[in-house]
């Protein structure tokens, strides 16, 4: 593969410019990506506390406090519901 015709007859002033360049072109979008990776991290975990925090308010509102990474707590007033229900809403035999 031959060089490139302004290479050949710039001299050596090309192909030092040209090299620099390309050095600077390659550091800033491997800074680039870091930051890219880095502000990526941050931001999942901004949403994720955003999230938690709605989630809490939404449990303090209908009055189901909620643990942090499980599901929410159980009063024992659902429980006696259903068994009132289940005892009250079975067919009857015919």
């Amino acid at each position: 593969m031959k060089a490139p015709s302004f290479l050949r007859r710039g001299g050596l002033f090309a192909k030092y410019f040209l090299s620099l360049v390309g050095i600077v072109t390659l550091v800033l979008l491997i800074n680039g990506a870091f930051d890219m990776w880095f502000a990526y991290g941050t931001a999942r975990q901004a949403l994720g506390r955003l999230q938690q925090e709605q989630a809490n308010g939404a449990a303090d509102k209908v009055g189901r406090p909620r643990t942090r990474n499980g599901p929410p707590r159980r009063s024992t007033s659902g429980a006696s519901i259903s068994s009132a229900c289940s005892a009250r809403c079975r067919p009857s035999p015919s």
